[in-house]
């Protein structure tokens, strides 16, 4: 039978910091779905332990806490951005006279069609545009990121930019 390997010190306290404060972790986390602030809470006891190897950590609940703090955070800021991203071109100019469900209804299939032609571009172009557009990192982030130059960068958003355009456009057209 074989033995479970000794906990280090601080796996033994994040553990016990996890188990006892737990309620207090999802109370940070109140303002995301549960299920997501579930995988939250352990990915931030991952990150923990992860940075316990960079640098000795004195206390760790403090540390998980602001690890579940910022992650909180990056969720929602993820979110209002993936929002920002297909709304602003959803918004019409005029009042609009449909139902709440049937917007609703027709700004999913627009989203869902944003989508698709997300998922049909080359891959480092999705990469560049999700990156950029949904992680909200700047061009320079990127391209360090990715080992690409800036102009790089701005040439693939741009073409993403391009294609989710006229594929949007093209679609409207057959309408």
């Amino acid at each position: 039978m074989a033995t479970k390997p000794a906990l280090s010190d601080l796996d033994q306290d994040l553990t016990t910091a996890f188990h006892e404060r737990r309620q207090q972790l999802r109370a940070i986390t109140s303002r995301i779905d549960p299920a997501d602030s579930e995988d939250l809470l352990q990915d931030a006891v991952v990150r923990a332990l992860e940075s316990d190897r960079r640098t000795p950590v004195r206390k760790p609940l403090h540390l998980l806490r602001r690890i579940v703090r910022n992650l909180t955070v990056d969720h929602l800021r993820a979110r209002a951005r993936a929002s920002r991203l297909f709304s602003a071109a959803e918004i019409p100019d005029v009042a609009c006279d449909r139902s709440g469900a049937e917007h609703q209804m027709v700004a999913g299939e627009r989203l869902r069609r944003a989508l698709a032609v997300i998922e049909t571009m080359p891959d480092r172009r999705r990469t560049v545009f999700m990156m950029h557009r949904i992680e909200d990192m700047t061009h320079l982030q990127i391209a360090r990121h990715l080992g690409i130059s800036t102009k790089t960068v701005e040439k693939h958003i741009g073409l993403a930019m391009i294609q989710l355009s006229r594929e949007i456009d093209r679609e409207r057209s057959v309408e």
